[in-house]
């Protein structure tokens, strides 16, 4: 199982599978498009892209993280801080003491008590209004 860069056609064979996932650490800065499958844990700060066209990707936040930017996966569980996120995911989870501002698109929702969301939600079944639709 790889884990790469996109933008900048990096790989890192050194990344090491953890319990049958991907694990990164406290202390791990980075940028760019990162493209993961299965399951990722991110305790680092990052800005700008993970995303996983794999039907079984989780990307879990740890609460040392912080990310800005965009997540495509799966499922997606947060414990750290999100800013300025474009987020789409089937499942999304924030659980107590998570942070995070932007935009949400889900299927499924779970939001602890205790976590912070500031954003816009958008549903599985919610219409884009028209419009033709809208009244003056």
């Amino acid at each position: 199982m790889g884990f790469s860069s996109k933008s900048e056609k990096v790989f890192w064979p050194s990344l090491e599978m953890v319990k049958s996932h991907h694990s990164i650490s406290q202390g791990f800065l980075g940028r760019g498009d990162v493209e993961f499958q299965g399951p990722f844990e991110f305790g680092g700060k990052w800005s700008g892209m993970f995303f996983s066209k794999d039907v079984h990707s989780h990307l879990i936040f740890l609460p040392t993280s912080e990310f800005s930017g965009t997540i495509v996966s799966e499922r997606i569980t947060v414990e750290g801080l999100l800013t300025d996120v474009e987020i789409k995911a089937a499942v999304f989870h924030a659980k107590a003491g998570a942070r995070v501002y932007g935009r949400i698109q889900a299927d499924t929702l779970i939001i602890e008590e205790g976590a912070v969301i500031q954003g816009r939600f958008i549903g599985k079944h919610e219409k884009k209004k028209r419009p033709a639709d809208s009244q003056v």
